[in-house]
């Protein structure tokens, strides 16, 4: 799959949710940079049931990454009448060094104003390279770290305003 070619970022619809769902879990199951804690509670809460009640709150909270008709990432952002949190961003396994982690940003980047958005933030672990470096390279800010945060995990708190 050539990621720049084929891909498309999307606003996943009520039919899709079962799709982000599973694309979700296969992202973050694995992940060793959470706890086995804080993996099961996220797991746990973004279940198909909190997804479509998120997107029938905000038809934009939840977006897709589709290489052809194949999911292989997705975004899950809550408006906060301006700032906009990026609750997660995740590639399928499959997919990851194409470049799509980067897409699903940029289309937050870019979507932002027309939903008022005036910056958008998030966390990352301490020792997830990947995301901080590529919000980085997006132009986000390191604002703090801290300490003993979710889970008594370590985190960075990052700004990109707009």
């Amino acid at each position: 799959m050539d990621a720049r070619g084929q891909l498309q970022i999307r606003y996943a619809r009520a039919e899709d949710i079962g799709q982000v769902v599973e694309v979700f879990r296969a992202v973050v199951a694995p992940l060793e940079i959470y706890s086995r804690e804080a993996r099961d509670g996220s797991i746990r809460k973004f279940s198909e049931r909190e997804l479509r009640s998120r997107i029938r709150d905000d038809p934009k909270a939840v977006a897709m990454a589709l290489a052809g008709e194949e999911p292989v990432g997705f975004s899950i952002t809550d408006d906060q009448h301006g700032p906009i949190w990026i609750e997660w961003y995740g590639v399928a396994p499959g997919a990851r060094g194409m470049g799509v982690g980067r897409r699903l940003i940029e289309s937050l980047i870019a979507e932002a104003p027309g939903r008022g958005g005036t910056k958008l933030w998030c966390d990352t672990r301490v020792n997830n390279l990947p995301s901080m470096a590529l919000f980085e390279h997006m132009g986000f800010k390191k604002l703090c770290e801290l300490r003993h945060h979710w889970h008594g995990q370590d985190f960075f708190l990052w700004e990109l305003s707009l």
